[in-house]
């Protein structure tokens, strides 16, 4: 039977009905993480790091302490719960010291690749900057609790190894550099108009670069291994012209790289079509490179075409990396698999504790494990289950970021469970708080016998990204997810 909801959105005046949208059998709606029976608080993040949490800020936000049990607390992030370390959590109680830690990450492009084709249209992903939001920086994480004692934890572990004699010499180490100067709106026609769809030449890159010219990305490889894996370099170029007097290729493009003499080595020597996004990879063994930093030159070179504007989203170097840990206090770092003993021996160097403790967390195994400090910062890592590489990060006790703000969501910290109060043919507006009182006004016009008589049920635009968009402002998924979320639920 056909389903006639209407949704408005109010001060635009855009209609649609659920039957002009198209969606994928995959799509998920980005909203099963949600128990409407349990109080959300919204976290948000925007860089990367380990956060801390402690009881003071939990209870000035609201957050009633007495009889909460820390082994009930969740965390989510992008529908996911993720493995946090509590404090003190032993006793059943948070008090004045305890404090919860987690690692956070801002948003990047990751959930923009569907717009590009994938999932969306069943179609491969060809998106220019994968580690730049389209939308907004900012991503959110989710504290909860339940009534389970089970739930995902980094578990303080103190680990030995007798056997393990052989020292680890190197973790491995990326680098990104990318670039959001400019947007570009991707291909157009004759007219100058462009299409609406997500080209693969639409979004944040560096500043166009012409015939003649080229962009420069530096990179730290003061401490660059010489024993270890090859070292890997990823880019992308966005080709942001068309010559349609030109019938060959419009782009030719030179990669160079600064080598261990000083001089420039080319990476490759290419041409390619108008607006195409060309993506490379590229292996060379550590000692190719040149100390303290290394340079990676994109050139725009001239051709049988009078025009060729290019721009840069990202260049991406891994490689391997000494133990010399660049007298920080925090260091990311991917700790390969080591097959030939249980767990990777590190004695790391260069590292700035603070004068206080230093821990490894392990976020493949999930475990936070003590620093011994001798002549140098010596931790045993175990090595994956699965066999690849971990994520882990080593810091001071006393080295964190705290959250910039921890507040209920809706204001009550419950979710609105829109189809407990589904009816039928609903007449939906979205709106935002600031435009409330006139979304009131037309509801009750639209309620009347004036109106039409109609079912309708005003939603808040914010409680959307929070529900169906995992927090992330302006996404537009948030309404595409809810409107498919009431076309399954509501009555036809």
């Amino acid at each position: 039977m056909r389903k006639y909801l209407q949704i408005i959105f109010f001060a635009t005046y855009s209609f649609l009905t659920t039957d002009s949208i198209c969606f994928a059998q995959t799509d998920t709606l980005w909203n099963k993480w949600i128990n409407f029976s349990q109080k959300y608080y919204k976290i948000p993040v925007t860089q990367n790091g380990i956060y801390r949490i402690d009881s003071l800020t939990l209870a000035q936000s609201g957050i009633s302490l007495n009889g909460l049990d820390p082994h009930r607390i969740q965390l989510f992030f992008r529908g996911q719960e993720q493995y946090i370390y509590i404090k003190g959590e032993a006793d059943g109680v948070l008090n004045s010291t305890d404090y919860i830690e987690f690692y956070g990450k801002k948003n990047d492009g990751v959930l923009d690749s569907m717009l590009y084709k994938g999932d969306l249209y069943n179609q491969p992903v060809n998106q220019p900057n994968p580690y730049y939001s389209l939308f907004n920086d900012t991503s959110s994480y989710f504290l909860t609790w339940n009534n389970s004692s089970g739930n995902k934890r980094l578990i303080d572990s103190v680990v030995t190894c007798p056997t393990c004699n052989t020292a680890t010499n190197y973790f491995l180490k990326e680098d990104i550099v990318e670039y959001h100067d400019d947007y570009y709106y991707g291909r157009s026609d004759m007219a100058n108009i462009n299409f609406p769809e997500y080209h693969q030449v639409e979004g944040w890159s560096s500043s166009s670069f012409n015939i003649g010219g080229n962009l420069t990305s530096k990179f730290n490889t003061a401490n660059i291994s010489l024993v270890g894996p090859a070292v890997e370099i990823k880019l992308a170029v966005m080709g942001e012209s068309d010559d349609v007097n030109q019938s060959g290729p419009d782009h030719h493009i030179s990669i160079k790289y600064k080598n261990s003499s000083g001089t420039y080595s080319t990476l490759q020597d290419t041409s390619f079509y108008s607006y195409h996004l060309f993506t490379h990879s590229y292996l060379l063994a550590p000692s190719a490179f040149s100390k303290p930093s290394t340079d990676i030159v994109i050139y725009s070179l001239s051709g049988s075409f009078s025009t060729s504007r290019n721009a840069v989203p990202y260049v991406v170097m891994k490689y391997p990396h000494t133990m010399d840990l660049e007298n920080k206090s925090y260091y990311e770092m991917l700790v390969p698999d080591d097959s030939s003993q249980p767990k990777s021996n590190f004695s790391f160097t260069n590292f700035n504790d603070l004068g206080v403790n230093c821990y490894v967390y392990d976020f493949e195994n999930h475990l936070r494990i003590p620093v011994t400090k001798s002549t140098a910062f010596d931790v045993l890592v175990p090595n994956a289950i699965s066999g690849k590489e971990k994520f882990c990060v080593i810091k001071s006790e006393n080295q964190f970021l705290p959250v910039q703000s921890i507040k209920p969501v809706q204001g009550t910290g419950t979710f609105t469970d829109y189809a407990a109060g589904a009816s039928d043919s609903a007449f939906i507006i979205i709106t935002h708080k600031s435009l409330m009182a006139g979304a009131n006004d037309y509801k009750t016009y639209r309620s009347s016998s004036a109106g039409g008589s109609r079912n309708v049920i005003i939603v808040d635009i914010d409680d959307l990204y929070d529900q169906f968009g995992y927090g992330i402002p302006k996404h537009p998924f948030a309404i595409r997810h809810f409107a498919k979320y009431c076309a399954d639920k509501f009555p036809s």
